[in-house]
């Protein structure tokens, strides 16, 4: 299983060794955020399970609208996992 983030369809996240997903690409993979793929929710939002166009399953973890002012600690959660994953 891989990890994306969703932030918002104009705040791009670079992440070193992490594979960039588009905004669009998130939302499609979980039926735009339905409720029927949220899987967990965290102190920075939920987490939806999606599954990529290639039908690889994914856990998508997006930060909740105005919980952004930590933001250096989200990237940092969303590091820490991708490394424990690897």
């Amino acid at each position: 299983m891989f990890f994306c983030i969703s932030l918002a369809p104009t705040m791009p996240i670079k992440i070193e060794g992490l594979k960039a997903f588009s905004f669009k690409e998130t939302v499609s993979a979980t039926r735009s955020f339905s409720s029927s793929a949220q899987v967990g929710r965290g102190g920075y939002g939920n987490v939806y399970k999606g599954i990529l166009d290639d039908k690889t399953v994914v856990a998508i973890k997006r930060a909740q609208e105005g919980s952004l002012q930590g933001q250096k600690e989200f990237f940092t959660e969303i590091e820490l996992l991708s490394r424990l994953h690897h």
